[in-house]
């Protein structure tokens, strides 16, 4: 990849982890779209746990929730993250899939915080109609929901908005794990 490209596609993920441990930061709640049994997008913001240097990111979900009911017949997924500060908009495409090994579902359950845990445990699925707010009970904490999943990004659309000119990338994952890019037309 040219030296130029491979600078922005460096500061691109380098702010893409920034979030994971910068409190505030806005990458942290980013659009996640899954494809529904129409084949119609869906959009929801989620709160982006980790990503790695690779790229692939984790998400904690309830394993009742429509995300998981659309990755199932479609592992299709994209993601949205847009800095207004620094006017850095990020677009990952790729897969998202379940985290099925049970010791690491473990162990990433360990790291919800405790007031955080109730969004797993509710006794009835998540977009399940109730008369009132006030009507959500919870099951004990052994008896929960929580299902992390896994984002496999394969594709990244970049727009940088600055003055004079904005700058557009893509950049596509290639069999052996490296990332071509090129510049586009903002």
């Amino acid at each position: 990849m040219r030296e130029d490209l491979q600078e922005f596609f460096d500061k691109v993920v380098t702010e893409l982890r920034t979030g994971m441990v910068k409190r505030g930061h806005p990458y942290k709640y980013v659009t996640l779209a899954t494809i529904d049994s129409k084949n119609s997008p869906v959009l929801r913001t989620v709160v982006l746990r980790q990503i790695t240097q690779d790229l692939i990111g984790t998400i904690y979900t309830d394993s009742r929730s429509n995300k998981v009911v659309h990755i199932e017949t479609n592992s299709s997924a994209s993601i949205l993250a847009y800095h207004k500060g620094k006017k850095l908009q990020v677009s990952l495409s790729g897969t998202l899939m379940k985290i099925e090994d049970q010791e690491h579902i473990k162990a990433l359950f360990h790291k919800v915080n405790p007031n955080a845990l109730k969004d797993y445990t509710t006794a009835t699925a998540p977009g399940s109609t109730i008369g009132d707010p006030s009507q959500v009970t919870y099951n004990p904490r052994l008896l929960n929901y929580f299902q992390p999943l896994e984002f496999v990004t394969s594709f990244i659309e970049v727009l940088q908005l600055q003055d004079p000119l904005h700058h557009r990338a893509r950049f596509v994952k290639q069999p052996d794990g490296s990332w071509n890019g090129d510049w586009l037309t903002p």
